[in-house]
Parts: structure tokens; sequence; C-alpha cells
């Protein structure tokens, strides 16, 4: 397993190799964050280990991909719905790739990956067939990395919501194609009959001003927190 990152953005300690092949990190200068130097950088690992195929899982990793007529690896990529409203949305999203070269990144990829049904959808509405090799999958969370929650702290915690709360946590960035909008106003429906249902969103993001307009108006300052 080889992993290439900008020299400041990774530890070597962020990649347990725990029954995994032996990790290599490649770091690369700033400079060879954009083409043509990306490309060197690339080709370089290429000639070096002949990998059998590349996952590109970051947003310039795709739009270098997008820049090269002429991959000559395979390579999946990891989309997120944020990538795909500024390609093909109504996002005012600038940049030196066109969304003509996003569209035959995608077409040319082994696969594309997404972690949620709703931006698996959002790519079959705004990618039409082009969306053919779209799959969904779902992040792994290895709990055994996180310690065993204090039961004292856990009901006092709980308590700040009222007695016996039921409690939907959401964690995510706060952003469009996260669909907070909709979970809030779902939420105006759930409250009816699950009177001591709770919502709790973890998270920042240029929509939380919005997202906390939307709450009030609905009336659901003491349900969504």
């Amino acid at each position: 397993v080889h992993i290439a990152c900008l020299a400041n953005e990774t530890k070597e300690s962020y990649w347990p190799s725990a029954g995994l092949s032996p990790i290599r990190i490649h770091r690369m200068a700033y400079y060879q964050k954009s083409p043509p130097w990306s490309h060197y950088f690339l080709l370089r690992l290429w000639l070096c280990y002949r990998f059998d195929v590349l996952i590109a899982s970051d947003y310039s990793a795709h739009e270098n991909l997008a820049t090269l007529k002429r991959p000559w690896f395979s390579y999946v990529a990891v989309v997120h719905g944020t990538e795909l409203l500024n390609y093909f949305g109504k996002s005012n999203h600038v940049s030196g790739v066109s969304s003509a070269q996003m569209r035959q990144m995608y077409r040319c990829a082994e696969g594309c990956l997404v972690g949620s049904q709703a931006s698996l959808d959002l790519a079959n509405n705004l990618l039409g067939r082009d969306a053919s090799n779209f799959r969904m999958f779902h992040y792994g969370i290895d709990p055994g990395r996180f310690p065993s929650p204090d039961p004292e702290l856990v009901e006092r915690l709980r308590g700040r919501y009222g007695k016996n709360p039921e409690i939907v946590l959401s964690v995510g960035r706060l952003a469009l194609d996260k669909g907070h909008d909709v979970l809030i106003k779902a939420f105006d429906q759930v409250r009816r009959c699950r009177a001591r249902a709770r919502l709790l969103i973890a998270g920042e993001g240029p929509l939380r001003d919005e997202l906390i307009g939307i709450r009030d108006s609905l009336g659901l300052g003491d349900v969504v927190h």
C-alpha cells in the first residue's frame, strides 16, 4: 500500500497497518500539487512501483486526473457530493478543470465510489448514463480506536435533553449535499408522534446559519440542537 500526500498533511500514525501490507507514504512538495508537476510525481511512482490501481480520494486528485488525456494506469475515484454539485449543479465553483473533463474522468475510471445513497442519487440525477459506474460503499469505523464511554457522563449528557430522551445523532459537514435541511424538516413530523425524540447535529459548515433559521422557523428550538 502506497499513500501520496502533501508533505504537511498526513502523519504515519493516521494509517494503522495491522493486517495490511506495509504502508509507504510518499510526500509531495507543495509545487507538485498541480500539473505538470503532479503528473511527473505520478509517473515517477508508477515507474518505481508499477502499482496496479490508483485510488483517488481527494478533490484536487480528481482534478489532476481530469487533466490527463490518456492515463497510463487504472484508477478508482472516491467522489463526494460537494464535488458533483460544484461541477454539475448550480454552484459558482471556479476551477481550471471543466465539467466535461470531470465527466470524462468519471467515465474512464474503473469505478467511482460514493459514501451515501444521497450522493449516488445525486450522481444519477446530474450525470445520467455517465454515472453507470458509480457504486455506494459504507465508511468503516473501528470501534476499538475509541475508549468505552463513562456511564455516569453519558447519563448526565442525555439528561440535558429531557427525561429518557430518544436521541438521533447526525455527524457531518453542514453543506448542501448532506441534506440536513431535509432532516430538520422531517423531524418536525417525528416530534408529533415521538415527544421524547431529540435531534443532535454535530458539525460545522457554510449552511450553519441557514439550518438554524429552518429550525427556528419550525419552532424546533427545544428539539433540534
